[in-house]
């Protein structure tokens, strides 16, 4: 048993070694944020309500039943990412910038989302006015949160959010 955990140690140790020496450690930091942040990206761009979210009609009350679970799903997809780009590393002070604005656009993404599940909820029990108001404010809120996103894909060097 020793002699199987030293060659796990070993083996590791050989990993880490040649991994450093395929890219400079500013190469990885830098590559870990983006790396990071284009993989939430797509987890998101993959979620069932995000393509939902660009063409919600909040008149309409049918469909709205249908995203309310939708909607709390990709809230927590949203929190969820911008928790796990907020833990990557970076290099420089540009990227820590860049990093700081997309995850402060997402938690203000997450904010929107979760406005508009307030006014998929407002629009269910019957309350129109209050729906519409909630949902014009959920559209502003994510307006910005997308800005600031935008913001920071451009700092880190990353195509600006669709």
């Amino acid at each position: 048993m020793p002699h199987l955990k030293s060659r796990v140690v070993s083996l590791s140790l050989a990993a880490a070694i040649a991994a450093g020496a395929s890219s400079g450690v500013a190469q990885a930091k830098s590559a870990n944020v983006v790396t990071v942040i284009k993989a939430q990206d797509r987890l998101i761009k993959r979620s069932p309500a995000y393509k939902d979210l660009q063409h919600f009609n909040v008149n309409t009350k049918t469909p709205a039943k249908k995203l309310v679970k939708s909607f709390s799903a990709l809230k927590r997809e949203t929190d969820h990412a911008a928790t796990v780009v907020a833990a990557a590393s970076t290099s420089s002070a540009r990227q820590k910038r860049g990093q700081r604005d997309w995850v402060a656009g997402m938690r203000e993404g997450a904010r929107g989302i979760g406005q508009f599940d307030t006014a998929i909820k407002d629009l269910m029990a019957g309350k129109k006015a209050m729906a519409k108001r909630e949902a014009t404010k959920a559209e502003k809120t994510l307006k910005a949160g997308n800005a600031l996103g935008s913001k920071g894909d451009k700092l880190l060097g990353l195509p600006t959010r669709d």
